[in-house]
């Protein structure tokens, strides 16, 4: 089976500095590893269509 690199969605720099922007400026180094339902569905919502895309195995950066 041959995999096309069309077939993978690219993580833009923007997106990907958008994620690094939540996860280390937005939110505390304590919530990193607390269990929280609240910042659970903030990152879903936030950065679904990223999520779905790793789910799936189709980024490409």
């Amino acid at each position: 089976m041959r995999i096309s690199y069309e077939s993978f969605r690219y993580v833009s720099p923007m997106q990907s500095q958008s994620i690094l922007h939540f996860w280390f400026e937005e939110i505390s180094a304590k919530q990193h590893f607390v269990k929280d339902a609240a910042l659970v569905e903030t990152v879903r919502t936030r950065f679904r269509d990223t999520l779905e895309a790793a789910v799936k195995c189709e980024l490409f950066a």
